[in-house]
């Protein structure tokens, strides 16, 4: 304001000066014409008085244009400190805006170890809930142990006894003994392995910690023609990833005890069917359910979900799906979501990725559609094919009760091909497939999860020409829902996966994974829609 005021002065003198100077001019003119006209016209006395009356004329405008200089060294003066205050207000502004740069770099910096120490904090909070469920195992592994440890004296005690009364030359009660060897075996009862047991002097020979190699004869049969009731599957099972399942209430501890469980421990699928395949089912359908914090909805997903009340849900969920709230899905979005598994399970820091979708179908149908190896093509793009290499129990609705591994459902090993784009090298992948229904607490429909089969215990492929995935968690949970007619009924198709392919950059792979996911579900989808 101080400067636009000066200006405004400074014009108003310099129009002041041009009208001195305007009259000075006009004064230098009527002189001469005054000379001119006096000197041909006027009488001496008319001219006198005419010399006198310019000549005070003249000092008039003297005195006028004295002022004006004067006027003009004023603004002058005034304009000089107008400059200055400009200048100290342009430096001031100058500092200001350097202290301004400097707070916003330690503003910057601030956030920046905020960030650090919440990630910290983080890692931290998850190292101790680690530590915790590694403490809660270590004491189930003691009590395990000290049980295994009374069992066993109690028959060293009763073979003592025994011995004892053979030195004496008494009779051995045969029923006691009996009773006493039963009492240190196994509690479940004995089920028949997926392939026949192998010889071994080892007692810890059902856990193979990774790097222990334990192989068994590969089986390179893809696209053979499936398996019938004749063909031998000894030694096709394989060897499953049990690091993240919880056996410690389904395996008998043996006799010497057995290793911990590592994050890349392996255990042969032919030990123990039974108790890997219920604690995989049980960890599939935990997950799979789990609609809590660990999952973060993608952009589009997070916009669809926030337009929902709190806790709305379908019609009929109470009875399809026993854990609510449920973000369902409508007919015609897809929901995705991105999590993480922190269960002490192989490459755990991986990505797991969670998508839901309507399937304008049965659940049966869409379950019959994913165990028919013949029909992968129909929803998978980049399949070259899937082979049954070793069917064990067919019938997705069978009971455990009818199954000889303690079960229900369709096991069995398949061996898929795939050529996604930007990939040189084919990805193969051997999977056990286990698909039933779901059983009672856990609502209506079907489960069906996998999880890949390797041919030894070190988790290795020999391939060349092929990159062999791992498969670490696969899931489809299909539930029913009501159609749009009365007599129409609806799949609501939750899938999981959670795979490491060594040959993909890490990447593109999380980049492009809930993409993947999303069109997974519109394939199915688009096969009943023709």
């Amino acid at each position: 304001k101080s400067v636009q005021k000066a200006a405004s002065s400074v014009r108003r003198r310099a129009r002041g000066k041009s009208q001195g100077e305007e009259m000075i001019e006009e004064t230098s003119e009527e002189l001469a014409y005054s000379n001119v006209r006096c000197a041909s016209e006027l009488s001496p006395v008319e001219l006198k008085s005419e010399i006198d009356f310019q000549l005070t004329h003249l000092k008039t405008n003297q005195i006028t244009l004295e002022g004006h200089k004067q006027a003009l060294q004023a603004v002058s003066s005034e304009t000089d400190e107008v400059l200055s205050v400009v200048q100290t207000i342009a430096s001031r502004m100058n500092h200001a805006r350097q202290e301004v740069t400097i707070l916003e770099n330690a503003l910057k910096n601030a956030m920046q170890a905020l960030e650090h120490d919440r990630a910290m904090l983080t890692k931290q909070q998850a190292q101790l809930e680690r530590l915790e469920r590694q403490r809660i195992q270590v004491e189930q592994n003691a009590k395990d142990s000290e049980l295994a440890v009374k069992q066993q004296l109690v028959y060293v005690s009763s073979l003592q006894q025994t011995a004892s009364d053979i030195r004496s030359g008494k009779m051995v009660d045969a029923n006691k003994q009996d009773h006493l060897t039963r009492s240190v075996s196994s509690p479940f009862p004995e089920r028949q392995p997926l392939s026949p047991k192998q010889v071994s002097n080892h007692s810890n020979s059902l856990l193979i910690p990774q790097g222990e190699q334990v192989e068994t004869p590969r089986t390179d049969n893809f696209g053979a023609s499936k398996m019938d009731e004749n063909t031998d599957n000894s030694n096709k099972a394989g060897f499953l990833r049990v690091g993240d399942l919880d056996l410690s209430a389904l395996l008998q501890p043996p006799l010497t005890g057995r290793p911990n469980m590592k994050e890349d421990t392996l255990m042969s699928l032919d030990e123990n069917t039974e108790a890997i395949l219920k604690s995989l089912n049980k960890y599939a359908y935990d997950v799979v359910t789990d609609e809590g914090s660990r999952w973060v909805a993608t952009r589009d997903s997070e916009r669809l979900l926030s337009k929902r009340e709190p806790g709305e849900q379908l019609p009929g969920d109470e009875v399809t799906c026993p854990k609510l709230p449920w973000h369902y899905a409508s007919d015609k979005d897809i929901l995705v979501w991105v999590g993480q598994v922190d269960d002490g399970g192989y490459c755990n820091e991986l990505p797991v990725i969670k998508a839901r979708g309507i399937v304008k179908a049965p659940p049966k149908d869409v379950l019959d559609l994913f165990i028919d190896s013949s029909r992968v093509k129909e929803y998978n793009k980049m399949s070259l094919g899937r082979q049954d290499e070793c069917i064990f129990q067919e019938g997705t609705d069978s009971s455990a009760e009818d199954s000889q591994y303690g079960c229900g459902g369709s096991i069995k090993v398949v061996k898929s091909m795939n050529k996604p784009p930007l990939i040189r090298k084919t990805i193969e992948m051997r999977v056990l497939l286990h698909a039933r229904r779901l059983e009672l607490g856990e609502g209506e429909g079907y489960l069906a999860v996998s999880r890949s089969a390797w041919e030894n215990s070190t988790a290795t492929h020999d391939g060349t020409d092929s990159i062999r995935s791992d498969m670490l968690m696969g899931v489809n949970l299909l539930r029913p829902l009501p159609g749009d007619d009365d007599d129409e009924v609806y799949c609501e198709l939750t899938t999981i996966t959670h795979v490491f392919s060594p040959g993909v950059p890490q990447v593109l792979a999380k980049k492009m994974a809930p993409t993947v996911a999303a069109n997974f579900i519109r394939d199915v989808q688009a096969i009943w829609k023709k």
